[in-house]
């Protein structure tokens, strides 16, 4: 069982160097990224810690146009790696990305100040103050910050400590799930070998020849092979996952979908929410609308997929919960694979901003007559059911 860690921050602070210094392992995998330096899609390393226990790493772009593909890699990860370069200070994919986090629910983290060996003390100092400032009012206050430097090496092993750290607490807080379930964030086919995908396995552990359920598409495959690193094994835990699938063709698979043999993930394109305003960027100032209005657009983005969306929020839908979060349904143009307990974000397009994050209550909301029984009183009693880890049925 591994922890899952994913990087965040702007262009050019560092992370993708940093990993490798932390790994050994380049995470820029495609030809392009390599030639222009800057991360494109989302790559991966792994790190074997002093007692042997794995620690995989989701390294995500920090580009402001490949916000959607940070997205993937942050949807399915434990816990992160901000990285803040300590010449530039934080800057406009630090926020966004930050907020992002929020949105997402992720609380665990590090903070690494990138290039600490190219600015005087003052400077480190300086960056340092800014960023504990940024984390304030998030799930990250408090995270612990490490000057480092992915060149010469400073401070790289006292983070790989802290990381030791960070993931033996992800790994004992990790709730134990009795089902599997893995969010597809790449599919390709293996000559000679068929259909592969790769993702964040969650839940219980997996063996070749198990049963999953593909969602949306709401069809069985066969797991014919299990690889962890690269490796073939006989049982993989929680923690980065490759499957060699059988019964179906790599060209009918693609990023967004689930592996699982939970009967409450489902396919749906409407979703019963409650949306959280953000508590960093323009979103979350004062003086700017909320909850969103009636009918606003955004993206939708859930684990590894994403859809337009339209947030509803007339009549029975316009709620607010004890908590203060907004009650919507959201409508989909595309379906997602979804249950409830599921945390996403809503992305506005143009100005690329974060509208709200969120947990789904119900991935299948009632519709018709049924809905005169949505009130405040059950949603609220919904949401807290969902909190706890269970469901309630708010039209009962």
């Amino acid at each position: 069982m591994t922890a899952v860690i994913g990087t965040a921050g702007h262009i050019d602070h560092g992370k993708t160097t940093l990993l490798r210094a932390l790994t050994g392992i380049d995470a820029d995998r495609l030809p392009e990224e390599q030639r222009r330096g800057m991360t494109i899609d989302v790559g991966y390393a792994h790190l074997a810690l002093p007692d042997g226990t794995p620690v995989d790493f989701v390294d995500v772009p920090g580009h402001d146009r490949l916000v959607g593909n940070m997205l993937v890699g942050a949807g399915e990860i434990d816990a992160t790696l901000l990285v803040v370069a300590a010449d530039d200070g934080p800057r406009a994919q630090t926020l966004e990305h930050l907020a992002l986090l929020d949105g997402l629910g992720v609380r665990d983290g590090l903070i690494a100040i990138t290039k600490a060996d190219l600015v005087p003390p003052e400077r480190l100092a300086e960056v340092t103050d800014l960023v504990r400032g940024l984390l304030a009012p998030t799930g990250l206050a408090g995270a612990a910050i490490h000057p480092v430097s992915g060149t010469t090496g400073l401070g790289v092993e006292a983070l790989r400590g802290a990381i030791a750290g960070l993931a033996a607490t992800v790994v004992a807080q990790r709730a134990r799930a009795a089902t599997v379930r893995l969010a597809v964030d790449r599919a390709f086919a293996v000559k000679g070998r068929g259909a592969v995908v790769t993702g964040s396995l969650r839940g219980v552990t997996l063996a070749a020849g198990a049963q999953l359920r593909l969602v949306p598409g709401d069809r069985v495959v066969r797991v014919r092979e299990v690889q962890v690193h690269g490796a073939a094994v006989a049982l993989a835990g929680p923690g980065r996952t490759a499957l060699n699938l059988a019964g179906i063709e790599a060209a009918e698979l693609a990023r967004g979908m689930v592996l699982t043999d939970d009967p409450a993930v489902v396919a749906t394109d409407r979703l019963l929410v409650a949306l959280a305003r953000p508590r960093i960027g323009e979103a979350g100032r004062r003086g700017v609308g909320w909850p969103p209005r009636d009918g606003a657009r955004a993206r939708l983005h859930l684990g590894t997929a994403d859809a337009e969306a339209v947030v509803g929020r007339g009549g029975r839908d316009a709620l607010e919960l004890p908590d203060g979060r907004a009650v919507a349904v959201v409508r989909l143009a595309a379906p997602v694979a979804a249950t409830a307990g599921d945390r996403f974000v809503l992305r506005r397009a143009s100005p690329g901003s974060l509208l709200a994050g969120g947990t789904v209550l119900d991935a299948r909301p009632v519709r018709g007559v049924s809905r005169r029984r949505q009130t405040q009183e059950r949603v609220a009693a919904l949401a807290a059911a969902v909190a706890q880890g269970s469901e309630t049925d708010v039209a009962a």
